[in-house]
Parts: C-alpha cells; sequence; structure tokens
C-alpha cells in the first residue's frame, strides 16, 4: 500500500544550476519541472535560425548562462510546425499531406490514446491553474510564453529555413495570443515580467 504524497507544484520551479545533476532544464533529476514547459528552446536546438547573441538572450534569460550556452545542432531535415488548436483544421492536413508527399488525404477523425493505469499511484493532484494561490506559479509560465511567442514570432516564422507552417496567419494570430494570461488576472510590465492586475 502507498499513500500518496501531495506535492505543491512551486516545488517543480527550482532552476538546475551548472554541475548539478539535471535532465531536461530539471533540477535533482526531476522528471517534471516547469522549465521543462518551454518548447521553443527544443526548436531553437534544431539551428533553423542564426542563434545570434540576441535571440539566444530571448530565448532562456533566466538560466544561468543566460540563454547564451544553447546548443545549435544544425538539423537538415524539414520540419512542419502546427499549435495543437489547428489540429482540427482540414487545411492542416492537408498540408501535412503535401509536405510527407503523401498521395491523398490523411486520416485524422479516429482518436487513439491511453489513460494509463487505473489507479495511478505517483499522479500529481490536478490543480486549477487560475487559483488564486498558483498565480506566481502562473506568472512564471507567463514569462516562458512571452519568450517563445517572441522568438516565434520574430525569429523562427521570419527567418526560419526549412520550416514549413499551415495558415502561416493563423499560426502567427495563435502564438501571438501566447503572451495573454488565460486567466486574465495577470499583466505584462514588460521584458517578460507579469504581475497581478
Amino acid at each position: 500500500f502507498f499513500r500518496r504524497k501531495k506535492i505543491s507544484p512551486y516545488n517543480l520551479t527550482n532552476f538546475c544550476m551548472t554541475g548539478a545533476k539535471c535532465f531536461i532544464s530539471c533540477p535533482d533529476r526531476q522528471q517534471f519541472c516547469v522549465h521543462r514547459s518551454r518548447f521553443h528552446l527544443v526548436l531553437a536546438q534544431m539551428g533553423k535560425t542564426p542563434l545570434d547573441d540576441a535571440e539566444k538572450s530571448l530565448l532562456a534569460p533566466q538560466d544561468p548562462d543566460g540563454g547564451h550556452n544553447i546548443e545549435n545542432k544544425r538539423t537538415r531535415n524539414p520540419v512542419f510546425l502546427y499549435e495543437m488548436n489547428q489540429l482540427k483544421s482540414e487545411q492542416l492536413w492537408d498540408d501535412l499531406a503535401h509536405f510527407l508527399t503523401y498521395p491523398g488525404r490523411l486520416s485524422h477523425d479516429v482518436y487513439a490514446g491511453s489513460h494509463g493505469g487505473k489507479k495511478p499511484i505517483f499522479a500529481l493532484d490536478k490543480i486549477n491553474i487560475c487559483d488564486a494561490e498558483y498565480d506566481k506559479l502562473r506568472a512564471q509560465l507567463m514569462t516562458y510564453a512571452w519568450q517563445m511567442s517572441r522568438w516565434l514570432s520574430e525569429h523562427l516564422l521570419p527567418f526560419g529555413k526549412n520550416i514549413r507552417v499551415s495558415q502561416p496567419d493563423q499560426f502567427l494570430s495563435i502564438v501571438l495570443d501566447y503572451v495573454n494570461d488565460p486567466c486574465r488576472k495577470l499583466t505584462h510590465t514588460g521584458n517578460g515580467t507579469y504581475v497581478l492586475l
């Protein structure tokens, strides 16, 4: 019999310091932490943009290195990029089929997923990110959303090489909306900082 210990999301906000045992930006080999929400860093490492100093300082300015040690893996493969809100669009699936040189239509109307075990032992309790007790956590996530929005709209979309985006105007509109707090309780004060209204 295992007793599940309630974990505060604030325990998942620490940075991985230089020389520490880290796992994909998470300290102490944690499987999950807030810093893994920075999906734009993985995209940046593909090397589809120049990754100059100004760009790197926008990607991860709070990191101990200020974002300057982001590795450029110089991926040569073309990349098809979409935002999950576009998945219901037929145009996305047509564009993806064209990108893959798939003859015909891609089937996408059947959902296949896994619900995991019936009684997860170490599952985190669900939270409502809009609850007042999580305003500071959401402010940190919003900083990452701001960085992602700026990098995608100012660097990857205009200068990315070998990148295909379905419905670029719609994609850009979605990405630009990342800077808005979904709970409408935080406001952006400049340079990626968010505070309560």
